[in-house]
């Protein structure tokens, strides 16, 4: 019998605190420290956090955000009408 490699689409992630590949279906968080930004396992999120490094998708908070327009409720349209 023939040996058969194994190839999945699943691309190698490693966690950029503890080194720890993380495992197929486990979901890695985006930190950013400085310019660099580094993939984190969830269990080593609350000890980037606490390093200092900030989540790549709260990092974006500083921009102003945009106000909504209010559109007018039902019975002020109907009674525009």
């Amino acid at each position: 019998m023939a040996t058969r490699s194994i190839v999945t689409s699943q691309p190698d992630v490693e966690c950029g605190v503890c080194g720890r590949r993380l495992l197929r279906g486990e979901h890695s968080d985006v930190f950013l420290d400085g310019d660099q930004r580094h993939d984190v396992c969830d269990l080593c999120a609350p000890r980037a956090a606490d390093g200092g490094w900030l989540r790549e998708s709260e990092s974006h908070g500083d921009s102003v955000p945009v106000p909504r327009q209010r559109r007018p409720r039902l019975f002020e349209r109907l009674r525009s009408r």
